[in-house]
């Protein structure tokens, strides 16, 4: 694949069971909590629409009928069940067929960002990043240190340091310590990485495994996110997320159809 080319395809991970985010999810799959007027899977499906992607995959599992239901709406989105949960690694390999030949996006449901005032947005930067040659992933990344400050959240201890010499090749943490950056929930995936990975199909595993390959080979690369970046995977990320938001008058209901 040659640099920069426009990424068609995405994931996104939905099958979930969203503990951390009750009472929101005791009635509902995480995908569908709302954040600022839509469903949290409404503001990724936008962003990708907006971006160019024009085929979805999004799995499911916990409240699956419920989910699907609602992304039926748009027929360029396609739904994959798992009967029992695959993990991140597991439920995107399951979902390879519909994914096709071509490197695509894996978003995270319960990640929020806004583009950096000036240039390209996020997306752009990622698929004009992306090589083919050279990588098997590229992360997004998120520096620590500008996560806001959330009572009663932990700051994270980060992911990974990113090589010197302006490689764009990060390094995870492994053991105790801090890293100064953060996986942020997107990244491209050639498919290969997965198929060729030893484990197998079927079997529960995290996508940290198929990272984890390419960086041995020196193929994962990444890109440090120059916006603002939320978490929402827990009560108190979402409501301080959803305060931070209205500062930044990040008010408007996306638009497309899925789960909005």
């Amino acid at each position: 694949m040659t640099a920069g080319r426009r990424i068609r395809t995405a994931m996104v991970l939905g099958a979930g069971f969203g503990r951390r985010l009750r009472p929101l999810t005791l009635a509902r799959p995480k995908p569908l909590a709302p954040f600022l007027g839509t469903a949290l899977i409404g503001w990724t499906i936008a962003r990708l629409r907006r971006a160019g992607v024009g085929r979805i995959v999004v799995n499911t599992h916990y409240k699956a009928a419920m989910l699907e239901d609602r992304l039926r709406r748009d027929p360029r989105i396609h739904c994959i069940r798992e009967p029992r949960i695959l993990g991140t690694g597991g439920g995107v390999r399951n979902a390879l067929p519909l994914l096709g030949a071509e490197p695509f996006l894996v978003c995270n449901a319960d990640a929020f960002w806004r583009d950096a005032p000036d240039g390209p947005g996020m997306l752009a930067r990622l698929a004009a990043a992306w090589d083919g040659r050279r990588m098997d992933a590229l992360l997004l990344l998120y520096p620590v240190s500008a996560l806001p400050e959330v009572e009663g959240v932990r700051r994270p201890a980060g992911d990974y340091f990113m090589e010197a010499g302006g490689s764009g090749r990060p390094r995870r943490r492994r053991g105790g310590g801090m890293a100064p950056l953060l996986f942020a929930g997107v990244h491209i995936l050639h498919p290969g990485l997965l198929r060729h990975l030893a484990v197998r199909p079927g079997i529960e595993f995290s996508l940290t495994r198929a990272w984890d390959a390419a960086e041995a080979r020196g193929r994962l690369h990444a890109v440090i996110h120059d916006g603002d970046w939320f978490h929402l995977g827990d009560a108190a990320s979402l409501t301080a997320a959803a305060a931070a938001c209205r500062n930044l008058r990040i008010t408007a209901k996306p638009c497309g159809k899925g789960g909005s």
